[in-house]
């Protein structure tokens, strides 16, 4: 993940631990608490289900390979501000 201190220079960043987890399938799945910390990365629409939560993040700026399939992401979103905790 690129460093927000310095978003232009792709050669520092952060390393990211990311536990892989369940599926969920429906329109309000059962999402875990918040944990301080912690963020969640899930679909954009699944977020959607739930404004008020500022741990719930998506992918964003994808990239894709020449069939169109999703390779990368350049970013993660979210729909509040995140601040970094020191």
């Amino acid at each position: 993940m690129a460093d927000p201190d310095h978003p232009d220079d792709l050669q520092v960043v952060w390393e990211v631990p990311i536990a892989v987890g369940a599926t969920w399938v429906g329109v309000e799945p059962s999402l875990p608490e918040p944990r301080p910390g912690a963020v969640y990365v899930i679909s954009r629409v699944v977020a959607e289900h739930f404004p008020e939560r500022a741990d719930l993040v998506w992918l964003d700026d994808l990239v894709r390979d020449e069939h169109g399939e999703m390779v990368a992401a350049h970013s993660l979103a979210c729909f509040h501000p995140m601040t970094r905790a020191d």
